[in-house]
């Protein structure tokens, strides 16, 4: 019987060993997996503050950028002014937009003035000299070194002069 009691006590104390182990391991492996969602949160917001920080650099960056105005399409007597932009860089303007002849027909002309306005009614006058146009046409138009601020022009208006 004694056999037997001795064969039980060390059964039960490697039992014992073994839950204790065991215990153990799952503590260990539970501290680790508190852990790794500890890390990753720190992981997620690194990366959060690192998309933010980007954002901020680019976004101080285009508002320290050369400003760049788009100006609204129009049609006036079968022309098509699209893409006008007004660029101020180094103290000098810059003026651009396309031009297209949508009539079946050469539109002749003398010149195009353009007039943009600011929200104060403040007015600016630039004149384009051009002969034609041929039907379907388009053209390009740059009028450059303006040593004039017209960053702050928002309406624009186009005359045809025949």
């Amino acid at each position: 019987m004694e056999d037997v009691l001795k064969y039980k006590v060390k059964r039960n104390k490697n039992l014992f060993l073994f839950l204790f182990c065991d215990t153990l391991i799952i503590d260990t492996i539970v501290k680790e997996r508190i852990d790794m969602k500890k890390n990753n949160k720190k992981r997620i917001i690194m990366g959060l503050f690192a998309i933010v920080l980007v954002v901020l650099i680019y976004g101080i960056g285009k508002s320290l950028a050369t400003p760049n105005s788009t100006l609204k399409n129009q049609k006036v007597d079968g022309l098509s002014f699209e893409n006008a932009t007004i660029d101020y860089t180094n103290k000098l303007s810059t003026f651009t937009v396309d031009v297209y002849n949508e009539n079946k027909k050469v539109y002749n002309m003398k010149s195009i003035n353009i007039i943009l306005k600011k929200d104060d009614n403040d007015k600016v006058t630039l004149t384009y000299e051009i002969d034609k146009l041929e039907s379907d046409e388009g053209r390009k138009i740059i009028i450059d070194q303006i040593d004039y601020n017209l960053d702050g022009y928002k309406q624009i208006k186009y005359k045809i002069n025949k």
